[in-house]
């Protein structure tokens, strides 16, 4: 900013925009903007510097009053994340009481990105940060998408994410902590030429990774790259997504290449880090009330999800386990592993698959609110629908 300022001459007019949270100038010459940035770490600036950006600052004009900036920017984050706080739990029990006290029914409100991310609305001051809830959508008197539109006019008044590339057809842009967000709403993928459909690996709220679906050395090299954020601060479990005709979709291989192993090992992995953080928050709830119960008059226990491979390169299968005698919510898996209490341990029954199991329990079986994906198990099998489900001893092939 400081460089910026020094090139404008003595007679050029500043105006602060506190609405875009930039400088407007003009000059004898042209017209323009310098943004603010409010990521600076002020041990980094010389008193020097600071004291010359205080003076040239001197002959600012505001416009309107003097009052704290504040902005509605629209900001990515992982949608388990946005889950696991207030919405959480007032989707379990609104009357929810733990250690901190009673849950406040006002959920973050959010759009989903290709499932597992989620735009949210941020009230950006310079000090803090606040995530628009419902309650405070109310107060506005607007609809989420009209803010959405709103903040995405601001957003994108801001510098684009910086952008390297790592070689011909592979892309990184870094950004503050709404540049993953300007990448997607910008849509910034669709202007870099690739090799078939654009795909995106988001590894935190700042830095996305940029490569085409049929570009197998591309996709490899996106894999390494981000694969070396995963020691940053914020770093996220890295997210795949495809863009299409239809927006931001999960990234998945549909049919045999050389990378499908790839993909699906970090697809299941995403799918894990999103129900390992459900799970946590789930049980936590649940060892903090009376009885053990996360609500007042249930005890429900959460399934992990759990990963099996039967060979070194194949497919991770999604099994989770069901305990006979314990109220299960499931994560939404391919195989469910039976099992019932014997003499104080867990005794196998055996393996069935989630869809045969649905059929059989029916309506003891239904599907919550939760997102990742839950399933509420309230009775185990009888002995006849046992016979019926045939369990196997062992994984299919």
């Amino acid at each position: 900013m400081l460089a910026e300022l020094r090139k404008l001459e003595p007679t050029a007019k500043l105006t602060f925009d506190g609405a875009a949270f930039a400088f407007d100038f003009e000059t004898a010459n042209e017209k323009g903007h310098i943004f603010l940035r409010n990521d600076c770490d002020e041990a980094t600036v010389s008193h020097a510097s600071a004291a010359e950006v205080a003076v040239r600052m001197a002959r600012i004009h505001l416009r309107g009053e003097i009052a704290p900036v504040l902005r509605l920017l629209p900001g990515l984050r992982e949608r388990s994340v946005v889950e696991v706080g207030a919405n959480l739990g007032t989707r379990l029990d609104p009357k929810l009481r733990g250690d901190a006290g009673t849950i406040v029914d006002d959920p973050v409100q959010y759009r989903p990105v290709g499932e597992s991310l989620a735009l949210i609305l941020c009230e950006d001051e310079r000090e803090s940060m606040r995530w628009l809830t419902r309650k405070g959508l109310e107060q506005k008197r607007k609809s989420f998408d009209v803010l959405l539109t709103e903040a995405t006019q601001a957003l994108l008044a801001r510098p684009p994410p910086r952008m390297q590339v790592s070689r011909p057809g592979v892309y990184r842009f870094d950004g503050d902590e709404y540049g993953t967000a300007h990448f997607v709403l910008g849509d910034l993928a669709r202007h870099q030429p690739v090799k078939g459909d654009p795909v995106a690996v988001f590894t935190s709220r700042e830095t996305v990774f940029l490569t085409g679906s049929e570009d197998v050395d591309g996709v490899n090299a996106v894999f390494a790259e981000a694969g070396k954020e995963a020691g940053k601060p914020r770093a996220w479990t890295p997210r795949l997504l495809r863009l299409g005709n239809r927006g931001w979709v999960p990234f998945r291989v549909t049919r045999p290449m050389p990378l499908s192993s790839l993909v699906e090992a970090a697809a299941f992995q995403e799918l894990q880090a999103d129900y390992d953080r459900q799970t946590d928050v789930l049980r936590a709830w649940s060892s903090s009330l009376p009885n053990g119960k996360y609500s007042h008059d249930e005890d429900v226990f959460a399934a992990k999800l759990m990963g099996v491979q039967k060979a070194k390169h194949a497919r991770p299968i999604r099994l989770a386990v069901l305990t006979e005698g314990e109220d299960t919510t499931l994560p939404e898996v391919e195989l469910v592993d039976l099992a019932r209490w014997v003499d104080g341990q867990p005794k196998h029954v055996g393996v069935v698959s989630f869809a045969a199991l649905q059929s059989v329990l029916g309506t003891r079986m239904t599907k919550t609110s939760l997102w990742p994906p839950r399933w509420r198990v309230k009775a185990f099998p009888a002995a006849g629908e046992l016979k019926k489900l045939n369990p196997s001893q062992q994984l299919p092939d």
